[in-house]
């Protein structure tokens, strides 16, 4: 199925976004899918929703924990962590646990020449905290997920951020 904004759409200030249920939202979609997926694919073993930023959504999180779903997307939010922490702010606490070169083929459009970046690797088991704006209390507090974060050792060079259910 494809997906696409209606053309006569308030934009999200005047529809109060913030205070939408999750079901009026356009991110529902992802959530949507993953159960359509799970009814789709009962027979199989497990399911594992790939997916980019903008999949980055609390509630999303929890259909997952919810239907046995695993997850590897892309971080969008700095999320609060269960200690009160900033995701981001965690994830400098830790130490480099592993190092890898990757070469980058550049791209002129955007004038990045071709190089080999030096990539640091940190991971680590995190619990996200519900955000405070949701006031959907059919779900949970907190959810488990692992964090990677992959950057290149270079300022302003990649920095990858990943949350996933898998260990």
């Amino acid at each position: 199925k494809t997906w696409h904004r209606s053309i006569n759409r308030e934009d999200k200030h005047k529809r109060q976004y913030q205070l939408q249920p999750i079901e009026e939202k356009e991110s529902f979609k992802w959530l949507k899918a993953a159960s359509q997926s799970k009814q789709v694919l009962s027979g199989v073993r497990s399911i594992t929703v790939v997916a980019d930023r903008e999949s980055d959504i609390y509630e999303f999180f929890c259909l997952a924990q919810q239907h046995n779903i695993d997850l590897v997307l892309r971080s969008k939010s700095d999320r609060m962590l269960s200690n009160n922490q900033p995701m981001l702010s965690f994830l400098d606490s830790l130490p480099v646990m592993h190092h890898y070169d990757l070469a980058v083929l550049g791209d002129i459009r955007k004038g990045i020449s071709k190089r080999t970046a030096q990539l640091q690797v940190k991971w680590s088991e995190i619990t996200i905290k519900k955000p405070l704006k949701n006031r959907d209390r059919n779900i949970s507090s907190g959810v488990k997920l692992y964090v990677v974060e992959t950057k290149e050792e270079a300022a302003k060079g990649i920095c990858w951020r990943l949350l996933t259910t898998h260990p």
